[in-house]
């Protein structure tokens, strides 16, 4: 025959609560280790020529976790914005301006105003004004909330 201990419901119902309280610490701890979207644009704002005009984000109806953000960028000719990738999808369409476009495995193109392309997630790029006047850019980006848009890459 087993003998069943009986735990104080007050007991249990404390030990239930220090694990969760225990568990939410650790997931906003893991959240401080890990540069948050807004935080990697700032950085990158603080360091860049480039000017980027945020026009919209929202999240995306129907589906949760999602957002779309719409940004316009003016970068001067000569600058580039360095080897990155998008761990979001991103849709670019050339305004005015030249830009050459690298990508690792592809050989370079040059797009002129009027012109769109998209990078897709992983893919590594380097975006260049090889142009003589600003080049104006509109962004439009689609994916997790909770990912940045732009991710430096050595």
């Amino acid at each position: 025959m087993k003998h069943w201990t009986r735990i104080p419901v007050g007991f249990l119902a404390a030990a239930l609560m220090f694990a969760f309280v225990g568990k939410a610490v650790a997931q906003e701890k893991a959240k401080a280790d890990k540069p948050t979207a807004t935080a990697v644009q700032e950085k990158m704002a603080q360091q860049s020529p480039t000017k980027r005009t945020d026009l919209l984000t929202n999240d995306l109806a129907g589906i949760a976790g999602k957002r779309v953000t719409i940004y316009r960028v003016e970068v001067p000719p000569g600058v580039a914005a360095g080897r990155h990738r998008h761990p979001v999808d991103a849709f670019v369409y050339v305004l005015e301006g030249t830009l050459t476009l690298e990508q690792d495995g592809q050989k370079p193109r040059t797009l002129k105003a009027g012109e769109v392309f998209q990078e897709v997630p992983g893919g590594i790029y380097n975006a260049r004004n090889t142009g003589t006047s600003p080049l104006t850019l509109l962004l439009i980006s689609l994916g997790e909330k909770d990912q940045p848009f732009f991710v430096p890459v050595k």
